[in-house]
């Protein structure tokens, strides 16, 4: 139970790291702000298995657990060392750090993971993977647009 918990987890860093990656940052700023805002909304300010977190599972749920893991493999080798391995931890752990590390944190996520997903899209046989990759982003990106407008992705200060 906590094994895919904690894949649920990490499938939100990394569709939103896909998400950031597919936007093509015309407004790098406002446009990496948004997204860690509503990010840090669902898993760190929403109520704890509320509306915002059964649509964020129902999105990921197209992920196998192997997408996520491996996913998870490469951002930890090369770009952030996620110290937590079960999910009340993982999110405590995101959810505790000091705001001005937690934004440095998620940013270096989202190159990981998109650093992963171009790898795993131009890598043969590994077609499938990258379409699961390709559905989830496409579920969650207008669910974080709709949160965004219902200005609900306000952290606290």
């Amino acid at each position: 139970m906590f094994r895919r918990l904690t894949l649920i987890l990490l499938a939100i860093i990394s569709v939103l790291g896909l998400t950031l990656g597919q936007l093509g940052f015309e407004d790098p700023e406002e446009t990496q702000r948004h997204y860690y805002d509503c990010w840090a909304y669902i898993n760190c300010v929403a109520e704890e298995g509320g509306e915002e977190q059964q649509k964020r599972d129902e999105c990921l749920n197209v992920l196998e657990e192997s997408d996520v893991e491996s996913s998870m493999k490469s951002v930890k080798k090369d770009f952030y060392d996620i110290k937590s391995s079960s999910f009340s931890p993982l999110v405590g752990e995101f959810c505790h750090i000091e705001s001005s590390e937690r934004k440095p944190a998620f940013e270096k996520i989202v190159k990981g993971v998109a650093n992963y997903y171009m790898i795993t899209c131009s890598t043969p046989g590994r077609q499938k993977e990258c379409e699961r990759w390709g559905d989830a982003t496409d579920c969650i990106t207008p669910y974080l647009e709709e949160l965004n407008s219902q200005k609900k992705c306000k952290l606290p200060e």
